[in-house]
C-alpha cells in the first residue's frame, strides 16, 4: 500500500479565494502535500478528484455522491487505478448543522472512523 495511505490523521486545506469550484490540499502529518483535488463547479452530482499533485499528473483517488440531492451526502471513495470501491464517507445530516460530521467506511461501508470540524 502507498505511503500517502498510511497516516493516521491528514489536515485538508481548502484554498477560498477561488470563485468556482474549490481547490483542496491535503497534507500527511509532517506537512507533505499527499494529495491535491481540483472540484468543478455546477455538477449535479459531487465528483471529485484527488492527484498526486498540484499539476495533475496522476489520478489516486475518485470520491463520487451516491445520490444527486441528499442532505445527508453519502459518496463512495474508488482507487482510480483498477476502478475498486475502497471506502465511503457519510456526511451526519443534521449532525452537520453546525459542525460538519462524518463517518468514514471500508469497502463494505463497516464504520472505521469519524471526523469532526468545530
Amino acid at each position: 500500500m502507498l505511503e500517502r495511505f498510511q497516516h493516521k490523521a491528514y489536515t485538508l486545506r481548502r484554498n477560498v479565494l477561488k470563485v468556482f469550484g474549490g481547490a483542496f490540499h491535503i497534507f500527511g502529518p509532517d506537512g507533505e502535500l499527499v494529495f491535491f483535488s481540483k472540484q468543478k463547479a455546477f455538477k449535479i452530482r459531487e465528483d471529485i478528484r484527488l492527484y498526486s499533485d498540484e499539476n495533475v499528473t496522476e489520478e489516486i483517488l475518485w470520491i463520487q455522491a451516491r445520490n444527486i440531492v441528499d442532505f445527508a451526502a453519502a459518496y463512495d471513495v474508488i482507487d482510480s487505478t483498477n476502478d475498486q470501491k475502497v471506502g465511503g464517507l457519510t456526511r451526519k445530516g443534521w449532525g452537520s448543522m453546525f459542525r460538519d460530521q462524518w463517518t468514514i467506511m471500508d469497502a463494505d461501508d463497516v464504520e472505521v472512523g469519524q471526523t469532526c470540524r468545530e
